[in-house]
C-alpha cells in the first residue's frame, strides 16, 4: 500500500481534501492535522482545533474513494493530509 502526504490549504468554502490531486484510489485512511495555530476547522463533519488530529478509515474494496470535506472556520489554514 503506497502512503501519500501533503500540505494543503483550507478556506471557509468546504471542498474536498486529499492528499495528491484527487483522492487515492484504494485508500484505507485519510489524516488531517490542522497546523493552524488559532483557527479551528470542520472535517467530515467533526471540528478540528489547532494542532488536532484526526484519522478516518476507509473501506479498501468500495469502487470509489469516499469523499471528505474540509473547511476553516476562520481565514484560509495549512493542514497537513496523509491519505494510505
Amino acid at each position: 500500500m503506497s502512503t501519500i502526504s501533503a500540505i494543503k490549504t483550507v478556506t471557509a468554502t468546504s471542498a474536498s481534501l486529499f492528499a495528491g490531486t484527487s483522492a487515492l484510489s484504494g485508500r484505507v485512511f485519510l489524516r488531517a492535522r490542522n497546523l493552524d495555530e488559532c483557527i479551528a476547522a470542520v472535517v467530515a463533519g467533526r471540528r478540528l482545533e489547532p494542532g488536532e488530529i484526526i484519522k478516518l478509515d476507509f473501506d479498501s474494496t468500495a469502487q470509489t474513494p469516499e469523499t471528505v470535506y474540509a473547511a476553516s472556520l476562520g481565514r484560509q489554514i495549512s493542514m497537513e493530509v496523509t491519505e494510505g
